[in-house]
Formats: C-alpha cells, structure tokens, sequence
C-alpha cells in the first residue's frame, strides 16, 4: 500500500500531542526499502539508532550515528545472503556497544549473534547459538563487570506453533557455554522476552501461555542459573512487556492489554508485586510492544502505541519509582507507528525511536525529548485540522479548518501551515490552490501560551478523477428481471480504482465490479455506479433501467347467451377481448391468453388458455340458472410465463382507457 493510501484510508482528523522540549522527528533510514523494529542507544554524548532494511529481499542491519548535532551516513553494519533482524543494543563499560541480533534464511534455521561496537567500527559478528530450529527475538544487557547475558524466544519443536521458551546465555570467557533455561516448562508457550541487566543480575519478563489467556512471567539471574519464574500480571491477557530494574535492584515491568491501557507493576522488598494498574491517561492504548527504562536517578522512561482517531502514534510518559506518573505526550505525527524504544541518557534527555508502516514502506524515525520525575507536567496543545476537500484534481482549492484543535490547561496562540508545496500558511482557517498533481503532506503546528507546541498532518492529493463506466444486461425487460451489472470499464488516468458500489434505484445496493440484480416490479430504475480511486476521489455513472410488465388485454367483455334450434336449448356466455398495442410496441411476446370464471362473490379460477391469434371464447353447457350469476376475466400470458393483470369488463369507452389508447396511436408511446 502506497504511502498517501494509508494516511488517507485512515484520516479525517489527526490529533497529535507534543511534549515539552520536544525535538524535530527526524526520518532516520529515509527510503522505499521495508525497514522495521529499530533500536536507540545513547552514549557520550551521541546517539546510535539501528533497525533491519530489506535489501534484495534480504533484511540485513543498518546504523546511523547522531553527533554534535548532525546526523552521519547510514552503514551496513551486518548483512548476508540471509535474514539479520530484530537488534538490540546495550552498552558497557568502557563505552563498548553491545548488539545482539536474529540471522537466518528461513523460520525453520534462524541463530543468534553478537558484536560490539567500539571507536567508530564493528567487530565481526559472532554466533552466540547455532539451533537446527527457529531462535528470534533476542534481548541483551551488559554486567558491571562486561559480561553480556542475552535471552531469545528458542523454539523447542520445529514447526510445532506450540513449544517455544525463553532461554538465555552469558559470554563471562567467550560463547561456548551451555543454554539455560530461564520460562517455565517447555508444556507453555513463552514468547517476546524483554531483558534488563543492573549491577551483575540480569532481569527478565515475557509472554506465557496461549492465545487469549496470557500472563506476564518474570524470573532473574545472578550468573549461576535462573530463579524459578513467578506470574506477575494475573490473568488479564498481558502482552509484549518492558522491564526495567531501579538502583535497589527491584524490578518494574508494564505490559499491554486489551483493556485500551498499559498497566504497571513492581517488586517490593519482600519479593511480592504491586497490584497491575493502568498507566494514568493512557487511553486509547493499542496493543503492541511497551517500552520501560530506568534513568541513574530512578526515573521509569515508557514508550507505547497509542490511537487517536484511528491514527497509532507513539506516546511517552515518566513516572518516580514509586509508579507516580507523569502525563503521558505523543512523540510522533504518523499514523502506523510500531514498537517505539525510549532510552535515557546522562544528560538530561530521552531518545526515542519508532518505525511507521505507512511511510514508504516502513521507515524509522527519531526524536528527544526532556527527561521528566514523574507526576504532573504541562499539557502540550491537541492540533486537530480538516482539509476540504481532501482530494481532486488540479487546480484544487483546499480549505484548511483547525479550529478543532484545543489546549486543556491554556489557549492556543498560534496556527502555523506547511502545505507541503513549498509554502506555508498562518490562522485557524486557511485556504491553499495546488496547480500541480501529486501528494501533499500538509502539517498543522499550534503554540500554546506556554510555548508548547502540538502537530497534525495529513495528506492532500491532487489527481484526475476516475472515470466510472458500466453496462446492464439486459437493458430492458419483463418483471421479475434479473440485470447482470458490470464495471469493467471504468477507469482512473493516474491511479487505480478501489471500489465499486452500486445503487439498484429499488433501495437496494453492492458493492464489487459485477453485480447480478433482480427487479421483481415494473418501473423506470435510476442505476448509479460510485467508483473511488486510491486517492479517495470518486465519479458517478447513472443509467436508466426500464423494467416492463405484460400489458392486459383491452375492451374485455362478456354475455349471456342462449342458442336454440329445433331440438335443444343451450346456455352459455361468450367472452372477448382485443390484443393491447403495447405489448408489441415493448416488443412483448404473447403467446396466449388465460381466462378466468367466478360465480359472482366468489374466487376467480382459471379455465381456459387459448392461443394469442384468439380474441373471443364461449364457455358453453350451462345450466340457465348460470344467468347473471358468472364474471370472467381475462390475462395476456408472455413467452417466459410472465402474466398480466387480468382484466375484467372493459370497452374503448372506459373513459381512461380510451384515452391511453388514443395517446399510444397518436404519439407511438404509453
């Protein structure tokens, strides 16, 4: 999916929330490549962000350096013919960096690996665990003393969905040590560990049990073997943890749920959790990876999904390490950002990273933002904005409405417009013409009177509408008519055509290129075909159905007769009709004609068809008391059984009828 069709299946309205001393988001790997779960780490004074990109159809590992404020180039730190994904970055003494990382070419072979990063180059890559199964997801953390401890999800069966562990290593002489077991038994499932390492102990939280039930599992090490793991999160369907460890070396762990908010626990002196809470104004939480690390001060960082107006963007919060938490603020504008990583360095700020899967085709980005203590903080302003219209083509005039936009604890000061053109606009309301064709990323940025700052962006795209086209068979018919539909030859000049949605005219409507449809009345139907584009611009075709019905014979009427000769007497009535016009001027094929009797009061039955060329009938052996006692009526049959309305009595000099008769004669139409 192109990049404008995600921002503009899912936006209406965006809704951004900054942080105080918020930095400009940068787009760390800028590409078309697919690139995905990037990590951040900080270190005197620079800041290391890595993440996987595809190249060739191969995802190998990318790093870019931060460094007295610019950014370097993008290396390939890792990379062959197969698989490298999922880094994870730790530093240790010495300022040695540590990254641990997936390589395989298949699920069914992936391994572990290891290097470090020192005075500007990578070692070579070392494989910490060779497995003729699947091993991903590693997490790695650095002892006091150098030691890297690393843990990954290991499956224990190939191809089962069933088994897998977390199990981890540690390099105190090299990699050539056994495995450790650090879940449970290999009977549950355990998935997507998170690691934190403080003093020599290593810390560890994941995923344990199956689909819909669940829990948060968490066990340590102190270098001689795992503690037994214990459950933390009761049985609340928690997901994808963070973990963190303070300077007493108590473990903090949040999770995501279903319940639309991060929750939050931490271990006591005693070795008992606190009760999992909801992380404070974390409404609107979507199910992903959560983030959490402790600062040298004891100060929790977090970094979690969130969705405002079906838009995920990343949001961060602090919080003291008694689990008082700040406000939580967006950090990004996008709209499908995944797996945020925030980590603190010395200096006072917090680097975030995050990748968004509607840019491009995934790219990472990064921003900082001031380290907080936790409690109250000020409210950056909401920057909310509707573009009017939202696509069509050149030259377009767009009307720009940010008057949605609030600010909780103060009032906005100023309404500033990127257009994406190259010009800029300023107010609550602007209006902007686009000349040319193409996506326009237009961002919104409001001031508050604290000099905090929100944005919103969306995207305007100028394009040549489609062309909607479609024929019927047939186009006319007897009822019931069933009408094959088909829009196969619509079109759009510059793009492609997403939907087709049909309105039949009889309050009835589809969707899909072809359609069948059945009129069960006669009538004139109005058809209108709507055709969307991946611009979201639309076109209309409206076509005219006529749907017949079998015209009744005209001027029926019927008699009581007696017939006499020398030797009986026989009672009868004789019944007769004309032919009505109509049915040969619609091309109408009557093939016969039914006639029905009733005794007066009684119910019609049929007792007779004749043929189309017959006009006259006598229903004959009748006793005289059938005198003024029988009524008929008589119906035009068609060569697909269709019937008229039967007629009953009726003559040229029926006033309406006659009239009819005359127009059709006169002017050749009904």
């Amino acid at each position: 999916m192109s990049r404008f069709s995600r921002h503009f299946a899912v936006i209406s309205m965006v809704w951004v929330m900054a942080l105080a001393a918020h930095a400009a988001i940068t787009n760390v790997s800028s590409t078309y490549s697919e690139c995905e779960y990037p990590y951040v780490q900080p270190f005197n004074e620079k800041v290391m962000v890595v993440w996987s990109e595809k190249e060739g159809g191969i995802f190998n590992i990318f790093s870019r350096i931060y460094s007295g404020g610019k950014w370097g180039g993008k290396v390939r730190a890792f990379g062959s013919s197969m698989h490298s994904q999922f880094p994870n970055l730790a530093i240790g003494p010495g300022g040695v960096i540590h990254m641990t990382w997936m390589e395989g070419i298949s699920r069914s072979n992936r391994e572990i690996y290891h290097a470090t990063w020192l005075n500007g180059s990578w070692s070579g890559g070392t494989r910490i665990h060779a497995s003729t199964w699947n091993s991903c997801w590693p997490r790695i953390g650095v002892e006091n003393n150098g030691t890297s401890s690393v843990i990954w999800c290991s499956e224990l069966y190939p191809f089962n969905n069933s088994h897998y562990n977390i199990v981890g290593k540690r390099n105190p002489k090299g990699w050539s040590g056994g495995v450790a077991t650090v879940s449970f038994t290999p009977e549950t499932i355990s998935i997507h560990p998170s690691l934190a390492v403080q003093a020599n102990t290593s810390h560890a939280c994941w995923m344990d049990g199956e689909e819909g039930s669940w829990i948060i599992a968490y066990a340590r090490s102190s270098g001689s073997g795992w503690e037994s793991p214990v459950v933390v999160s009761g049985r609340d369907s928690g997901w994808w943890p963070g973990i963190a460890v303070d300077s007493n070396g108590l473990a903090h762990i949040m999770y995501s749920t279903l319940r639309r908010a991060p929750y939050y626990t931490r271990r006591l002196e005693d070795g008992s959790w606190t009760q999992p809470v909801p992380v404070p104004g974390a409404a609107g939480h979507q199910r992903d990876f959560v983030f959490l690390e402790m600062d040298a001060q004891d100060v929790l960082h977090a970094s979690w999904r969130q969705t405002i107006n079906g838009n995920h963007n990343i949001v961060y919060a602090s919080a003291t390490a008694q689990g008082d938490w700040s406000k939580p603020g967006y950090v990004s504008d996008g709209v499908e950002c995944r797996t945020p990583v925030s980590r603190p360095d010395n200096l006072g700020f917090v680097h975030i990273v995050w990748w968004d899967e509607a840019v491009n085709h995934g790219d990472v980005f990064y921003t900082r933002v001031e380290s907080g203590g936790g409690g109250t903080s000020y409210l950056a302003p909401v920057a909310a904005f509707t573009p009017d219209p939202a696509a069509g083509p050149p030259p377009l005039t767009v009307r720009f409405d940010a008057s949605a936009s609030s600010d909780e604890d103060g009032s906005i000061t100023a309404y500033n417009w990127d257009f994406g053109d190259g010009t800029t606009g300023v107010g609550i309301r602007s209006t902007h013409k686009y000349l040319q064709r193409g996506e326009y990323r237009v961002v919104l940025q409001v001031t508050d009177n604290d000099g905090l700052t929100g944005s919103a962006a969306t995207v305007v795209a100028v394009s040549d509408p489609p062309v909607a086209r479609f024929v019927m068979t047939p186009e006319v018919g007897v009822a019931p008519l069933e009408v094959h539909f088909d829009a196969s030859a619509s079109y759009d000049p510059d793009g492609k055509i997403l939907s087709y949605s049909w309105d039949f005219g009889d309050n009835s409507s589809a969707r899909g290129l072809t359609q069948d449809h059945v009129y069960e009345e006669a009538g004139n139907y109005t058809v209108t075909l709507e055709v969307v584009d991946n611009y979201g611009i639309n076109a209309l075709a409206v076509r005219t159905l006529q749907v017949l019905r079998v015209y009744p014979p005209v001027n029926v009427s019927y008699a009581f007769r007696e017939n006499r000769n020398l030797f009986s007497l026989e009672y009868l009535y004789e019944v007769s009709w004309q032919e009505n016009p109509l049915n040969r001027h619609y091309g109408i094929n009557v093939t016969r004609f039914h006639i029905y009797r009733r005794t007066r009061g009684g119910e019609f039955s049929l007792i007779k068809s004749v043929a189309a060329n017959t006009f006259s009938w006598l229903d004959r052996h009748l006793g005289e008391e059938a005198r003024g006692d029988f009524e008929y009526q008589v119906a035009a049959v068609d060569d697909q059984g269709n019937e008229s309305a039967p007629q009953m009595h009726e003559s040229f000099s029926h006033p309406d009828r006659k009239d009819a008769i005359n127009e059709f004669f006169r002017n050749g139409k009904h």
